[in-house]
This record gives structure tokens, sequence and C-alpha cells, in this order.
């Protein structure tokens, strides 16, 4: 490597001591840590070569360590007995030892690793590709050709070895609490979908004034404040405020036009104050409110949530809102560019994704169907799941529920009551679960013109 190629090499970008560092502590006092980061990880991808070295021997003694054995002490004298131990593997092993660390965040740092590893991976491949192209007689489908091959060959930490024994014996265990993934609340939805499962991202369709930013906000409040599960809701239409008013009146029973107005008796702020001394904290519920943020700026938040948080629930309140991707100059690519990146991005986390989509003008006048999404693309290949919604007349109560689409389910459609005063849905034939809802809607309760608007006694 001459001094150019180390210059660009070197550059601070393409590595992260602190993440090598922590990576190393890690495998050096945690056995189960270093099985793991095994998995993750291989000696080369590290840019210090004693810390590689260190992860390489560590490695090597897994076999012989008893699961109680603090592999540091073992990796030191392995290194003095191979030679290996200088004066400057002792500096670097004592800095290590002394380095911080929390077993949780491996992964994360594994894969900042990783990262910088194939960072400098690329700048290698750019240089070599450069003086190709200066070399005489280079030809353009060699170096295509020689481009393909780093792609397809560039192996992920965590690679799936192809096996399935542990799939195999979660199918076997009767009381496994992921088997039948995240409830959204609604009965009628559930029994068909049995769950949103980890990785699968769901499409919830509509007209504009349909409900489709309430039963969003509806199942992400079941997710996050009766299965207690992480849930981050971003919006790019609504203020965080009404976001919250819509929340507090969906689960307390308030009527949403007396919060709006701050029109409440005793009885409700009694109702009320529990539910917002939960929101404030923060988890397990957070709201954003971000407009025209891009699909990168997504990934970045969803990245941070999942692994420095533990968030386990996304939605995104609605997808053609979202920026488009530099240099693309038409709606319809924008979308289903945005659209694939966070459907990949929810395969990737293992975190099941809620994107809310727009129905075009033709789904005002028919049953909608996948057709209809607008500017779609190719939307409705790559989600897992479509649930549409219908609501022709929208100052009634009925509406429709289409199931559009279920990669490992049946399709179909069933109905819903609208529930307008509290800006939520009810289930037309079944007990709904997770709010304050009394007996199961009927039609015709809910078209009392004139009674929500009869304002309380004050308090």
């Amino acid at each position: 490597m001459n001094t150019t190629e180390k210059f660009f090499i070197e550059q601070p970008a393409l590595w992260d001591c602190e993440a090598e560092m922590s990576v190393v502590h890690r495998v050096l006092v945690d056995n189960v840590a270093l099985i793991e980061a095994a998995r993750l990880l291989r000696p080369e991808h590290f840019f210090n070569h004693d810390l590689g070295l260190l992860f390489k021997t560590a490695i090597a003694l897994t076999p012989f360590l008893l699961p109680s054995e603090n592999p540091a002490a073992q990796v030191r004298q392995k290194l003095i007995d191979q030679q290996q131990w200088t004066g400057t593997m002792s500096e670097i092993f004592s800095l290590v030892s002394s380095q911080m660390s929390y077993t949780s965040l491996l992964s994360w740092y594994a894969k900042r690793v990783w990262d910088k590893y194939q960072l400098r991976q690329f700048v290698n491949f750019g240089i070599e590709t450069i003086k190709d192209a200066y070399r005489i007689g280079a030809k353009p489908e060699e170096m295509l050709s020689r481009c393909s091959d780093l792609f397809h060959s560039t192996e992920r930490p965590g690679t799936d070895d192809g096996t399935f024994g542990d799939i195999a014996k979660a199918i076997l265990e009767p009381d496994d609490p992921n088997a039948s993934g995240v409830k959204t609340g609604l009965c009628d939805l559930d029994s068909r979908l049995q769950g949103i499962r980890k990785g699968e991202s769901i499409v919830l369709g509509g007209r504009p004034s349909s409900g489709k930013s309430a039963m969003a906000l509806q199942i992400a409040g079941h997710v996050a404040l009766d299965l207690n599960i992480r849930t981050a809701y971003f919006t790019l239409e609504s203020d965080k405020q009404t976001l919250v008013e819509r929340i507090a009146s969906q689960r307390t029973g308030v009527a949403f036009n007396r919060l709006r107005r701050r029109q409440l008796s005793r009885s409700d702020a009694e109702a009320i104050i529990p539910l917002m001394s939960t929101l404030t904290t923060g988890w397990p519920l957070k709201l954003f409110d971000v407009r025209r943020f891009s699909a990168g700026e997504f990934e970045a938040y969803a990245r941070r949530l999942t692994a420095l948080e533990g968030c386990g629930f996304l939605v995104v309140d609605y997808v053609q809102r979202m920026a488009w991707p530099e240099g693309c100059r038409e709606k319809r690519l924008a979308v289903e560019e945005n659209c694939r990146g966070i459907v990949d991005l929810a395969g990737l986390l293992k975190v099941p994704v809620l994107i809310l989509s727009q129905l075009n003008r033709l789904a005002e006048t028919v049953e909608p169907g996948l057709e209809h999404l607008a500017e779609s693309g190719t939307i409705e290949a790559d989600i897992d799941i479509a649930l549409l919604l219908h609501r022709p007349d929208r100052a009634g109560t009925t509406a429709m529920a289409i199931l559009a689409k279920q990669r490992n389910g049946r399709v179909g459609k069933f109905d819903l009551i609208w529930d307008g005063e509290h800006m939520r849905f009810l289930n037309a034939t079944k007990q709904y679960t997770g709010m304050t809802a009394g007996p199961v809607a009927k039609q015709g309760e809910f078209e009392q013109p004139g009674a929500a608007d009869d304002p309380p006694q004050p308090f």
C-alpha cells in the first residue's frame, strides 16, 4: 500500500476505535458475548491489528473455556506462549480491560465495526478500480463484472447458515409468547391476521378523512399501552398535540371535541390524568412530528430507537408525504423507493412497521383494491399485509376494512363501526379490547346530532 492509499484508508471516518475496543472488552469478560460476537464479526473486520489479534485469539479459545471462565486471562497467556505479547499489545490490553461497555449494546458496536470495515473495503475497491481504468487494454465489461462480484461476495455479519434448528424448537414450544405476533386490538382484524410478526410490513390505505390515521393511532396506543411494547409513531401531517388529544379521547371515552375546546368535567379530568402521566414519561409510546423527512432520516431514527431503546413497533403516517430521494424526478418512483426502503428496514431490524398510504380518487366510488394505492409503483408487491379502509358515507358510522393482501393467511373483508365522537373504530361483531369502549357498538348508536356539542358542567 503506497502513501496515497494509506492516506485514504486511515481517515478517521473509516474506523471507530471506541466500537472496536467495546466489542473486544465484552468478549474478554463474558463468554456469552464472545459467542455472539463470533457470529457477527471476524478478526479482519478490525482496523486496529492488535484488537483484531485479541479477538482472533479469544475466538480460538472458545471451545476450551468453561461457561463461568473469564476469557481475558486465557487470551493473555495464549499470546505470551505464541510470543505475540509485546509492549504495544500490553498497553492495548490494559486499555481494553478498563473500557466500559454493556452486553445489550454488543450488536450495535459490532454493527459499527462491520460498517467501517465495509467502507474501507469500498475505498480499497475504488482504488483498485481506478488503477484498472488506467491499465492498458482495460475493458469496461471486465470492470463491471468485478464490481458485481464485490457486492455479491460481501458477507454481512450474522449471516444465516441455512439451518433451522431454532425455528423447529420454536414451533414445538407450546407457550411461545412471540408465536402470535403483535395484536392490533381490533378483534375482527386480529382473528384474520393472527398478529403482526417481527419484520413484517403492513400498509394501511384509505382516502382522506376515512380514518386511517385514527386507526393507526388506535393500534399504536393498544400496542404501547396495553401490550407494553415500545412504539414510535412518525407523523408527517398532524401535530403532536392533536395526536395526544386523539389518544386521550380514544382510550378514556371523553368526547374529542370537548378535549379540543377544553370543556372537561371533573369525571373527564379524572379519566385523562392517569393516561397523561403515562404518556409524559416518554415510553412506551413516543410521537414524532416530522414534516417532509426522508427515508434515510427515518432509517437513522429507527436504528437508534430499536438498537438503543428497545423499540418494538414503528408507524409511518404517511408514505406519500415523505421527501423524495435525491435525483428522483417522478412521484410514483419516489413513493416506491421510500416504501421499499421501509420494508427492507423492517426485515433488517426484525420490527413490525405500519405504513399509511393514500388511495387514489377511483376508490371513492368503488370498493378499493391494491390497484388503488396512490402512486403505488410496486408497493403491493413489497409489503406483507395490505389493509384498506372504505367509508363511502363520511357522515355515517358504517365502515368496511378490506384485507387485500396477506402473505401468510387469508384475505377478505369485515365491517367496523366508526365512532366519530371519540375518533376510533369499534368491532361490529365482537367486543373491542384495550380501551374504554363499553358494550359492542350498534348501528346508529353514535348518530346523535348535537349530543356531543352540549358543554358539560364545569368543575
